[in-house]
């Protein structure tokens, strides 16, 4: 998967602000040669990594839109990961989408007494919610929430944090290539 980067930083000055966004079609040099062209969840797994920088993956069109207004309005820099993958349009993102994003997580699969919770980010949430339907075919219960944000959602205090990831029942994350840093959200 191939991944474009946007990096938006607020600067203030005396009379208001300057949004400068520069686009950048991977990492730096310096950091590109730490990682084999073939595996390119890496540089996601990095950005991660990097204080003050807000990373920001986006899983449809509605989310990719939030994360723009999100990248705009904060105070710092910020990382949009997107994907070359053509992604379907998530059922109910288009109303919770903004909100979401802004908080770093929500619900996107409601499941009453969820037997599960699937979390996934990016692309991975598609994935994440025909996970759900093939569990639920199965007669297990799936809540899936969409975690566009681990920064801005570690910010939430605690026990918002777990009326999005209950931590009563199993967490399971989906995401491609790693589960470094999961750990935290998740079983």
């Amino acid at each position: 998967v191939a991944l474009l980067y946007l990096v938006a930083a607020r600067n203030r000055h005396a009379g208001g602000f300057r949004t400068e966004i520069r686009i950048v079609n991977g990492l730096p040099a310096a950091l590109l040669t730490l990682f084999h062209p073939e595996r390119r969840q890496a540089p996601r797994t990095l950005l991660r990594a990097i204080p003050g920088l807000s990373v920001i993956r986006p899983a449809d069109a509605n989310e990719t839109a939030a994360a723009w207004l999100a990248a705009l309005t904060h105070d710092g820099p910020t990382a949009i990961i997107l994907s070359r993958q053509d992604l379907p349009v998530l059922a109910g993102t288009a109303d919770a989408a903004a909100a979401g994003v802004a908080r770093g997580a929500y619900v996107v699969r409601v499941a009453p007494s969820p037997d599960v919770v699937l979390v996934g980010t990016g692309s991975e949430v598609s994935v994440a919610l025909e996970a759900a339907e093939l569990l639920a075919a199965e007669n297990i219960s799936a809540s899936v929430v969409s975690m566009p944000s681990w920064d801005r959602f570690q910010a939430l205090p605690r026990t918002e944090q777990d009326a999005v990831i209950p931590r009563t029942v199993p967490r399971v994350s989906v995401e491609a290539g790693t589960t470094l840093g999961w750990e935290r959200f998740v079983d």
